[in-house]
């Protein structure tokens, strides 16, 4: 197993699975075209990561958004930077369930965060340290989704 195609899905497991793509850079539009649900392959999992120059800002968001999300989808970002890192979530619909173990926004590179329903967030990865998201989805409901800003002061 190498960079982010290693097939984890667990939220513990996720920065793990950005560690081991540190190697990998990808341009990030050609891993938003690689994360379409129409993918010639047929599946429905993209995984990249990004080596972040200090003074820049990178923008993902959930696979259609602003349209609602397909089903049974995974996808997962990791990013380094020089510095900190800060993500920016400012709106957030994604299907709710106790947990999240429906639909989640999973976080890590400072402590392991799950999000779901209709929120926003505000994460800070210290450092010398990596930020790995990861957004899956389940074969029920879809919402709107999110879009998220990584920046690299």
């Amino acid at each position: 197993m190498s960079g982010c195609h290693a097939h984890v899905r667990g939220l513990m497991d996720l920065a793990q699975t950005c560690e081991l793509g540190r190697g990998a850079a990808l341009d990030s539009r050609a891993a938003l075209v690689d994360a379409s649900p129409n993918r010639q392959d047929g599946s429905n999992e993209a995984r990249w990561s990004r080596a972040m120059a200090a003074n820049s800002t990178e923008t993902f968001q959930s696979p259609n958004y602003p349209s609602n999300y397909n089903n049974n989808y995974y996808v997962e970002w990791c990013y380094t930077c020089p510095n900190q890192l800060t993500l920016s979530c400012p709106d957030i619909r994604i299907q709710w369930s106790f947990f999240c173990w429906k639909d989640a926004l999973m976080v890590s590179g400072n402590g392991d965060w799950s999000y779901c329903g209709q929120t926003s967030l505000t994460y800070t990865v210290p450092a010398g340290r990596m930020l790995s998201v990861a957004f899956r989805t389940n074969f029920l409901i879809t919402a709107r989704g999110f879009q998220c800003t990584v920046t690299c002061p």
